[in-house]
């Protein structure tokens, strides 16, 4: 998976015979939340850390859905935060089982068996990839500030995010340098593709808790051989729900986006920040002693 600008053009819906009949989707436009189309249970929504000029962070539980309606929910989420009707949002979930494609050229061609497993065509950056329950899936829609409209450094940002949530539950992972995603002894535990209009982002991040790993060898995941995936099962026992580690996504998330989002210090401010730090130092240094 990885990074993709899309086009300013509307965004493109799956056909509606693909969603759950029950009830209806928010619509393009609409406000999240309003009435019935805001289904999903929004957790707490907090100030970030780093004071009142952080940005705010939504984020909701939609548990276990089919990718079309939470494809069609994000969508909707885009463009009702291009038309600043949203705030900056992070939807969670598991899907029931998906292969989709990024605008990677080679990702059909790394399609190897897809069985009954349907394949969707996506607009994020990277290759194939998988979704499927047991695998906690973040969809962000941010307004990207001015100091952060790098779809690099994001792709980065959500890295140490999904890193930050795996030492929750003491497994250490990290980036690889050649390769997106978290990787945990050489194989990759989180996938991460995006995509971006007007520096509002969609798409996002997936974290295999203890998905079944089977769909993998349908499929070069990533471009790469099914070996090279793991999932958190793998590393802890007893292995969380995927329920606790959206609880845990959800608060660092909040976190990383305070921190991520804010505006860059002034001058004046960073040396007065100096001046503190250095004030609490030599207080330490002297207590010490």
């Amino acid at each position: 998976m990885g990074i993709s600008a899309a086009p300013a053009a509307a965004t493109r819906a799956l056909p509606d015979n693909d969603l759950l009949p029950r009830g209806a989707l928010l619509r393009a436009g609409a406000v999240p939340g309003a009435g019935r189309a805001g289904r999903g249970v929004p957790m707490t929504m907090v100030e970030g850390e780093a004071g009142a000029a952080a940005r705010r962070l939504r984020v909701e539980w939609l548990g276990r859905r089919p990718y079309a309606e939470v494809y069609a929910r994000m969508g909707a989420l885009l463009e009702a935060r291009l038309a600043g009707q949203a705030p900056d949002t992070l939807l969670l979930c598991e899907h029931e089982p998906v292969f989709t494609l990024g605008r990677s050229r080679s990702a059909k061609d790394n399609v190897l068996d897809a069985g009954d497993i349907p394949v969707v065509e996506v607009e994020r950056g990277g290759d194939v990839t998988f979704h499927g329950p047991g695998q906690l899936v973040g969809y962000p829609v941010l307004q990207l500030p001015p100091h952060r409209q790098d779809l690099r450094a994001y792709l980065r940002g959500l890295e140490a995010l999904c890193g930050a949530v795996l030492r929750r539950f003491g497994v250490e992972g990290g980036p690889d340098p050649r390769n997106t995603g978290v990787w945990v002894g050489g194989q990759k535990i989180a996938a991460i593709g995006v995509a971006a209009r007007r520096w509002v982002t969609w798409h996002g991040f997936a974290i295999n808790v203890d998905v079944d790993l089977s769909p993998y060898q349908r499929i070069n995941p990533c471009g790469m051989g099914s070996a090279l995936v793991t999932r958190l099962a793998d590393h802890v026992e007893p292995c969380p729900r995927v329920r606790v580690v959206a609880d845990a996504t959800a608060a660092e998330a909040r976190r990383w986006w305070a921190r991520w989002s804010a505006p860059p210090l002034t001058t004046a401010e960073a040396c007065v920040e100096d001046d503190v730090q250095g004030a609490v130092l030599a207080g330490g240094a002297s207590t010490g002693a």
